[in-house]
């Protein structure tokens, strides 16, 4: 009898562990890249413009294309907003940049110019494009497919000298501060009070677990938001992640608290922070996105890790105190925690079908 009971508790044990490792495994979306009346290489085109970052990766754009033309344009989609922590739209237009650089860099790697322009009357990204070569550049589309975002500590070890970021730094537009310096601490103090006040506050918190995906199956339904991958949460960590989380949980002070703890344990392995800085319009937030993109890939060449952390800029009153604090007349837009992780990744490829907000006329 006492041995049947062992045999039940290793039985248990045996096929608890097998569901953990079973859950926790790297999930594969199947994105959808047939859209009627586009060629298979332009389906490959969309589908690498797709893998461009959005903030809670809601993918917000809708995108007509015009074969005949050779013309393609890209607005916001209004039901894709993030009306707390963007009432302005801000960080919807620099994603729109984001995903407008993308898409030029994969029609680049395909061998096709483009010229992209901004239609203010129309609030659109209008992007033209030509066939120059038959030549694919492969190592550009690597590139493309290992951008993304880096949420796990970084090595406090390995120091970015700013020799190697040189090429990459535009003063006043894109400016480096390596951690030891004056100003590398006021942007950490600024992000990491800006982050605890926006876990806490409740409408954001409800925003936040609208968009989060909290099983393989509610990941694989939408293609878009925050799973386990798009937090840094992988094997048995996402399994016990997903197993005592849920959305009412997520706006709860345990949740909230641990986001507190993450980001500090990110920010305390921050190698330097970048920030990318432009005009308060619309078009100057969508080159903005363009920037960083460009910015972004020849991070990726390099292998230096890049994570996206701008609380700071989305409460006003933070923002403005860092800037005093940091002398700047130039506005900023994106902060960046950079740093090299022993092993880099790539894109989860959480994407939606191409059909479900591109069009063709």
């Amino acid at each position: 009898m006492k041995g049947r009971i062992i045999m039940a508790i290793v039985l248990f044990l045996c096929v608890s562990l097998v569901l953990l490792l079973y859950d926790g495994r790297k999930i594969s979306v199947d994105t959808n890249k047939k859209v009627e009346g586009l060629s298979e290489e332009l389906q490959d085109i969309f589908a690498l413009a797709a893998l461009a970052p959005s903030s809670h990766n809601v993918q917000s754009w809708i995108v007509d294309v015009y074969p005949a033309d050779n013309q393609i344009e890209i607005k916001i989609d209004p039901d894709r907003k993030l009306t707390v922590v963007d009432p302005k739209d801000r960080e919807m237009y620099i994603s729109l940049g984001c995903y407008t650089q993308t898409l030029a860099e994969a029609f680049l790697a395909y061998g096709y110019s483009t010229e992209c322009q901004y239609d203010a009357n129309e609030r659109k990204m209008v992007v033209s494009y030509e066939k120059d070569s038959d030549v694919v550049n492969e190592t550009a589309i690597s590139l493309i497919k290992h951008r993304h975002t880096e949420k796990a500590p970084f090595d406090k070890e390995r120091k970015i000298s700013g020799q190697v970021l040189e090429s990459a730094i535009i003063k006043g537009t894109i400016d480096y501060y390596e951690n030891g310096l004056e100003e590398y601490d006021i942007i950490k103090e600024a992000t990491m009070t800006a982050y605890e006040n926006q876990a806490y506050n409740q409408e954001a918190a409800s925003e936040l677990s609208n968009w989060l995906r909290l099983s393989n199956g509610e990941t694989k339904k939408s293609k878009d938001g925050l799973p386990a991958e798009q937090l840094g949460i992988k094997g048995v960590k996402k399994s016990f992640y997903y197993m005592f989380t849920n959305h009412d949980s997520a706006k709860g002070e345990n949740f909230a608290k641990q986001g507190v703890d993450n980001t500090k344990k990110q920010l305390d392995s921050a190698n330097a922070f970048v920030i990318i800085s432009a005009d308060n319009n619309e078009e100057s937030l969508i080159k903005c996105g363009q920037t960083t993109v460009d910015f972004w890939l020849q991070m990726v060449e390099k292998q230096i890790s890049v994570h996206p952390m701008s609380y700071a800029l989305e409460d006003e009153e933070i923002k403005g105190q860092m800037m005093k604090a940091l002398s700047s007349t130039s506005e900023p837009q994106m902060i960046l925690r950079i740093g090299y992780i022993k092993s880099y990744g790539e894109n989860a490829n959480i994407r939606r079908d191409l059909g479900d907000y591109i069009k063709v006329h």
